[in-house]
């Protein structure tokens, strides 16, 4: 159930209840309770307080206080009456890079920080960005970043969050021991409940799980994890060129294409340069340099659907909704520049909405939006299998394509995917993006499946 919270200056340790709320969770007046807010906790004495509106409490200040809730306006309330608890929540917590809070901490207004906080005051609950900075396990508080309810900035020590959202990408190296440090740490508290608790994916590990899987088998390139110079050889046999992809994720950086030329020599493209090598031992070189002396996977060229001269494939945006459901939020088309291989926007490459380019591809909206559909039922038997082998996930973008025949491949799962809303992105009711609305919803639904509390 969703609360009000205000504060009431007298008396101490003490939550005020409307009488409808402690008829409804079966709570005498005058009980000691444990109040909880994200992983700290706090005895209170329960009273009730006639004025109070039915979806109303109020908090005495040192409560307020100690759990820091001074920028928070309404929390869903969760009791427990056979432990004498209460929880108030979600408490969320977003981990990112030091150069990210350091823009928010700036007052830099980055906008999938905004869109978050939006969506926390729209639904409940209280959300703030961290780093691995200023961390206190002893004390279990955090240093970190949120709005106040003037919409500024507010630098402040809260408790450990119950939820943990980690959108922790591009760590510069002198960061990455403690970034190490703080997952291994946080992942051995069972009372944490975690947002993309997945860094990168394992693109080898990740094909030969999916491929299990009759449906999506269908759809998967083949795919090799590179051994030696044979593997690239044998591919070349099947196909006209070959894919070759760092094993873990590199948002697009490492890809090489491979060419077979005339006189057993072959071209090289990256994203940006094309080369020509001499020999299989000149090629061999070149791929160890590249990939720095790191793991990769030889894969199948998919030819990706071209129209008017420009290659195309899709990303689709799953978010996890309040019932732990995944739900496409939306399915884009990316283009690449006529002169380059890869249709990352990085590097030149266009967005567009699925139907609204297929509509003018087809000459037809109703095919465009059964088409959708299908990608849009694939993308979620993805998500639900990509669960089976890395463990619960709460958002993912899922690389896709059709080929020339519009048979459609799965390409590759992003586990940390972009968070900035496109234009023809589905709005909510109150004007909140539906990717930040779910995250705060799901947040919620971990928050209140950790214990079997007494909620509505």
């Amino acid at each position: 159930m969703l609360v009000n919270i205000t504060t009431k200056a007298n008396e101490k340790a003490t939550v005020y209840l409307s009488k409808f709320l402690l008829d409804h969770f079966l709570i005498n007046n005058g009980q000691l309770f444990t109040l909880k807010v994200g992983m700290l906790e706090m005895p209170v004495w329960i009273r009730v307080l006639d004025v109070l509106e039915d979806s109303s409490i109020k908090l005495t200040s040192d409560v307020i206080s100690y759990f820091n809730l001074i920028t928070a306006k309404k929390f869903y309330i969760n009791v427990h009456n056979s432990k004498l608890e209460i929880r108030l929540g979600p408490f969320l917590g977003v981990f990112v890079n030091t150069r990210f809070f350091n823009s928010l901490c700036n007052g830099e207004i980055i906008e999938s920080a905004e869109h978050m906080f939006n969506a926390v005051n729209h639904d409940g609950g209280l959300v703030y960005y961290f780093s691995c900075a200023n961390i206190h396990w002893l004390d279990r508080k955090i240093k970190g970043v949120t709005f106040n309810k003037e919409g500024k900035i507010k630098y402040s020590w809260f408790g450990f969050p119950k939820v943990i959202y980690d959108r922790g990408v591009g760590f510069d190296k002198d960061e990455k021991q403690a970034v190490k440090f703080f997952r291994n740490q946080i992942s051995k508290n069972k009372d944490v409940c975690f947002i993309n608790s997945v860094d990168y994916l394992d693109k080898w590990k990740t094909y030969k799980y999916l491929n299990k899987n009759p449906f999506i088998g269908d759809m998967l390139p083949e795919t090799k994890l590179y051994s030696d110079i044979s593997d690239i050889s044998e591919m070349l046999k099947k196909y006209c060129a070959v894919y070759l992809k760092a094993r873990y994720g590199s948002r697009g950086q490492k890809i090489l294409i491979i060419y077979p030329e005339p006189d057993k020599r072959f071209k090289i493209k990256t994203s940006n340069n094309e080369y020509i090598v001499s020999s299989m031992l000149d090629l061999r070189s070149f791929m160890i340099e590249f990939f720095e002396n790191q793991p990769f996977v030889v894969q199948q060229p998919i030819e990706l659907y071209q129209y008017d001269g420009k290659k195309s494939d899709m990303r689709v945006l799953l978010c996890k909704d309040g019932k732990g459901n995944w739900q496409v939020i939306y399915n884009q088309v990316k283009i690449a520049d006529k002169h380059k291989p890869i249709t990352n926007v990085s590097m030149g490459g266009e967005v567009e909405d699925f139907i609204s380019y297929y509509t003018v591809v087809f000459g037809n909206e109703n095919k465009a939006k059964e088409l959708n559909d299908y990608i849009s039922e694939a993308a979620v038997k993805v998500s639900y299998a990509l669960e089976g082998e890395v463990g619960p996930m709460g958002e993912v973008g899922l690389d896709m394509g059709l080929d020339k025949n519009m048979k459609l491949w799965f390409i590759e799962a992003n586990t940390k995917p972009d968070k900035n809303p496109e234009a023809f992105e589905e709005i909510a009711q109150g004007g909140i993006f539906t990717q930040f609305l779910n995250i705060v919803k799901y947040a919620n639904l971990l928050e209140r499946c950790s214990g079997s509390g007494n909620n509505v």
